[in-house]
């Protein structure tokens, strides 16, 4: 049985929306599903795909050396972009090693 978690990002001052399904699948890899009105972020799937990412993989510390980032980091334009972060907790509750908790970024006045 595989286990899929689908996300939405709003990226913001942008505009250009992300939707994300991660699927753990029964051979102890996760793949990716991305729609996006960005075209950098749309791009990001293959790259991802490439690789076969177990659930440790999609852990992996520092960032610098995580899969995830390190795909987004071939492809993104903007350093600022929230999809990474977006990818890694969708792999992370497909993976069982997280829970399904909504999360955001406020700016205060």
């Amino acid at each position: 049985m595989s286990d899929k978690t689908c996300v939405e990002v709003n990226p913001g001052v942008c505009r250009l929306n992300t939707k994300i399904q991660a699927v753990y699948g029964d051979d102890g890899v996760v793949r990716f599903e991305i729609e996006s009105e960005c075209p950098h972020v749309s791009k990001i799937v293959d790259v991802l795909n490439d690789e076969e990412m177990g659930a440790f993989d999609v852990m992996k510390m520092p960032f610098g050396e995580n899969p995830i980032y390190v795909a987004c980091g071939k492809v993104l334009g903007h350093a600022a972009c929230i999809v990474p972060c977006a990818l890694m907790k969708a792999a992370e509750v497909a993976t069982g090693m997280g829970l399904k908790r909504a999360s955001e970024i406020k700016f205060e006045d």
